[in-house]
């Protein structure tokens, strides 16, 4: 996410649109908008297409969106305790539009398991096999909950669509690798395990 406007990071860009196409439910009201507590969250679980901030990053710069003018935020009293919600201003929606006629980046790979990869040369078999599989049920189970969350008919649209079918496509590419690199470590294992059970052997004859 690249923006000309100096003020307009790419953090904040990622707030512009979470808080301007979230939907906050207090009772029997719903708002268009959401807490900055609500996108945080979203960022940290990495479903908001903005990765690698913190708590503080992205309540600091809602809170300076909103000196800037490109937020808005207010009280919802309703519920156990007040909430402030923010909701991007005018200013705020022309800045992603600008944004949107700017060309597409490409994705970018920022997982850790390119790093994992690139140690397994520093660490035994086993030990990469356990790490990968630990992997599996939350892949799995966060697949799952794509797969049985039907659209509100009140609230599906195109791009509601095509963001559950990009996440269905990456978590299955994922699934489907590491379902790869298990077989693959499997192997290394098995052969770290003939090769120990061989070592006295050979000493032995030598």
């Amino acid at each position: 996410m690249e923006c000309d406007d100096a003020e307009l990071t790419t953090l904040r860009i990622a707030l512009l649109v979470l808080y301007g196409t979230t939907l906050t439910t207090r009772g029997h009201r719903v708002v268009q908008g959401a807490s900055a507590y609500t996108v945080e969250r979203l960022i940290r679980s990495r479903l908001g297409g903005a990765g690698g901030y913190g708590k503080t990053a992205c309540y600091d710069n809602s809170k300076q969106l909103v000196e800037l003018g490109y937020l808005d935020a207010f009280p919802i009293e309703e519920g156990p305790r007040p909430t402030t919600i923010y909701q991007p201003t005018e200013k705020g929606i022309d800045a992603v539009r600008a944004w949107m006629a700017t060309p597409t980046a490409a994705p970018r790979i920022d997982s850790d398991l390119v790093l994992r990869i690139r140690a397994l040369r520093y660490t035994p078999p086993e030990v990469a096999l356990e790490s990968l599989r630990a992997l599996r049920p939350y892949l799995t189970g966060l697949l799952a909950r794509f797969d049985a969350e039907a659209l509100d008919p009140e609230l599906a649209s195109p791009e509601a669509a095509l963001e559950r079918e990009y996440f269905q496509l990456v978590l299955g590419a994922h699934l489907k690798w590491l379902a790869r690199a298990e077989k693959h470590l499997t192997k290394m294992v098995s052969a770290s395990r003939r090769t120990k059970r061989g070592s006295p052997r050979r000493r032995q004859r030598d």
